[in-house]
């Protein structure tokens, strides 16, 4: 059964939402310490409700209505507190924040309608330092795994390169096992075969599957040896094909075989290439007959 293969889109979608509430969480952190900088006046509570919110109503907050004066302009701000009870909103909304009391009211240099009333992140700045933090090193995780999903794409590609490498060479010797004018005494027929076999094989695992050269030689070898050749030959025919390959000598009979095949490595009808094997086989006897 083939492997389903990583999809590395769910990734980029998680890495990007942590990318985004760090963004968010670090943004909130930096405007509240820098309103705790911020000039003040004073001002006046025009009012204070409280809320409950959240799934299981467990968040409390106050929002608390103010005004305050700058150069003879009267400025209305609000802001929401929140609380981890609802005895905690109470206590604030009967105390620091009844109606009509003196408060001190930060407000922005640099834009007068921009103010806080409880400068900094108030009492949920643990959480909201949890929060980034969290979201900082889920960012950086994620980024860790980036790298590994594409080696893990990488890899699963490879192995379905070499499974249709594997296919090919198989369907190919095979042809040539069930084949009726296969000898496996036959001298001459074994070293066209390893020749014209090696070079249709390093044709195809380069070109197409980019298998590297080990593992074709290998694969070549291991087919040869089913059909009954011995391990030791067929090792150093391989061998020396390999360097006649690379080295690009075209000159002997065996560099020949090695092309035919090389030539074939695109086609998927091997008809014509078993015919070659075969033909070259008779060519090659009738040759060392006279000889």
């Amino acid at each position: 059964m083939r492997m389903k293969k990583a999809s590395i889109y769910p990734l980029i979608v998680m890495l990007l939402t942590c990318l985004f509430f760090s963004c968010f969480f670090g943004r909130k952190i930096y405007l509240a310490k820098q309103s705790s900088n911020w000039p003040t006046v004073i001002g006046f509570v025009k009012d204070a409700s409280i809320s409950i919110g959240g799934k299981e109503n467990d968040e409390y907050s106050l929002h608390v209505y103010y005004r305050y004066v700058l150069d003879g302009t009267n400025y209305d701000g609000k802001q929401r507190l929140d609380y981890y009870s609802m005895d905690g909103a109470k206590s604030a909304q009967s105390s620091t924040y009844k109606h009509h009391r003196e408060i001190k009211v930060y407000y922005s240099p640099g834009d007068s309608t921009n103010s806080r009333i409880a400068p900094g992140l108030g009492n949920l700045a643990g959480m909201t330092y949890f929060a980034f933090g969290f979201m900082v090193l889920l960012s950086i995780f994620f980024i860790w795994l980036l790298p590994w999903y594409e080696l893990k794409k990488k890899d699963e590609s490879l192995m379905g390169q070499f499974e249709l490498f594997q296919t090919r060479s198989d369907k190919l010797m095979n042809a040539i096992a069930i084949d009726s004018r296969w000898d496996e005494n036959d001298e001459n027929l074994y070293q066209v075969l390893g020749h014209t076999f090696y070079g249709y094989c390093f044709g195809f695992g380069r070109e197409i599957c980019i298998v590297d050269v080990p593992t074709i030689k290998e694969v070549v070898i291991q087919h040869l040896l089913s059909l009954g050749t011995d391990e030791t030959q067929t090792r150093n025919l391989i061998e020396s094909a390999n360097k006649r390959l690379q080295s690009g000598e075209n000159e002997s009979l065996e560099s020949q075989y090695l092309g035919i095949g090389h030539s074939h490595f695109a086609t998927e009808d091997f008809n014509e290439l078993i015919e070659s094997i075969f033909s070259d086989t008779l060519e090659n006897d009738n040759i060392s007959g006279h000889s």
